[in-house]
């Protein structure tokens, strides 16, 4: 029996905008983006929308990752802007598992960006702006709201285990209403090689 998730992802793989209400839930927590923000993050992988990230000068003994940003620097960017993490796909097993569905539904392969935004001091909510991605894009909303508009097609209010489908090339925007977490899932028809989806447990 295919369960609602992989209906969404066989649906993706017909390449027009979408949205469902409170269909995707629990896929990701507050607890796990602080986790994720509280390691080495380097400029390749963590971004604030409209400014570059520097790394930290120190030359930390112990450190493997290059071009890391500091934490106290990562926070500074966080309560600023509105920012997101990728090469995510595999941060727990629940988004390893929806990045499998798409990756066998769509032919493409699959990462999962996390984006936040905690409205500190209110600088930049509307992230990106109205703009177009060279990527097919499943977002699901974690938590909070966030005004979701795809030209032409429809305006929504995206709502804790809302989801949205935007096709590569479609004008969009996302606009956070009060502090928000979602995972966006990108697919690039330039790119057709799956990542291995193996999952360790012990």
């Amino acid at each position: 029996m295919i369960n609602f998730q992989e209906s969404i992802c066989k649906q993706v793989a017909e390449f027009k905008p979408f949205a469902y209400k409170n269909k995707i839930n629990n896929i990701f927590s507050w607890e796990e983006l602080a986790y994720i923000l509280n390691t080495p993050l380097s400029t390749e992988k963590f971004h604030a929308t409209g400014i570059d990230c520097k790394p930290t000068d120190a030359p930390y003994e112990w450190q493997t990752t290059p071009n890391i940003i500091s934490p106290s620097n990562i926070y500074n960017y966080a309560i600023n802007n509105v920012c997101f993490i990728q090469d995510c796909s595999r941060v727990n097993k629940r988004i390893n598992k929806i990045a499998h569905d798409l990756e066998w539904a769509t032919g493409y392969s699959c990462d999962a960006h996390i984006f936040f935004s905690v409205l500190k001091n209110e600088k930049d909510t509307d992230g990106f702006g109205m703009h177009k991605d060279v990527c097919h894009n499943l977002i699901i909303q974690v938590e909070g709201k966030t005004n979701f508009t795809v030209k032409d097609e429809f305006e929504i209010v995206l709502e804790p285990g809302d989801c949205v489908f935007v096709p590569l090339g479609i004008y969009h925007q996302a606009k956070s209403l009060e502090n928000r977490l979602s995972v966006s899932f990108p697919m690039n028809p330039q790119h057709k090689v799956k990542q291995d989806r193996f999952w360790i447990d012990f």
